[in-house]
């Protein structure tokens, strides 16, 4: 196995790889404020999430599939602590 080489490809690499997992991060905090806002409101767990794929589908160029999984996967991340105690990282 050869060593990594520390170039400016790798490190404009290993900067892009920090902001995307910043921006994830960021992404899963925004849609956990939202679902607790729309669930004070009495929105139900489903509405949240079709809401939350109609943003994406405006927000992404993404397809319809990645965004319907991204938006559970979200919205599953935020609510998956009031029901098992152990949150998921998205």
């Amino acid at each position: 196995m050869n060593p990594t080489r520390v170039d400016a490809g790798s490190l404009a690499l290993l900067a892009s790889i920090h902001s995307v997992i910043s921006d994830r991060a960021s992404l899963r905090e925004a849609v956990c404020a939202y679902l607790a806002a729309e669930q004070a409101r009495g929105s139900s767990v489903a509405s949240v999430v079709q809401a939350v794929l109609e943003i994406l589908g405006k927000a992404t160029e993404g397809g319809a599939d990645a965004n319907e999984e991204l938006a559970q996967l979200l919205v599953d991340s935020c609510v998956e602590p009031y029901i098992f105690g152990v949150p998921r990282s998205v």
